[in-house]
């Protein structure tokens, strides 16, 4: 219902913005951005880490003064339904 309300008030839909929303494009700005605001330094880490699917991305995070490793993470941009669960879920 949503994209439908965007679709009438704005004449936009989803696929024709996708192109101004590559996903190379869409990091190389959230982490320039990351750097102005935190000073920190977002670099990838491919290999360093095993990950569960080829889209998966591992990254370090740097302070961008001392050079310091501060912290790692992962990015699993694309959704894939078949092997996700729906909301957040914890085994007891």
């Amino acid at each position: 219902w949503s994209e439908r309300l965007k679709e009438s008030k704005f004449d936009l839909t989803e696929e024709e913005l996708r192109p101004y929303f590559a996903l190379p494009a869409v990091l190389d700005g959230m982490f320039g951005l990351v750097k102005r605001i935190f000073n920190i330094e977002v670099r990838p880490a491919d290999g360093q880490a095993e990950v569960w699917n080829d889209d998966v991305m591992f990254f370090n995070v740097h302070d961008v003064d001392s050079g310091k490793h501060i912290a790692s993470f992962y990015l699993d941009p694309y959704s894939r339904p078949e092997n996700k669960r729906g909301g957040a879920w914890m085994d007891v």
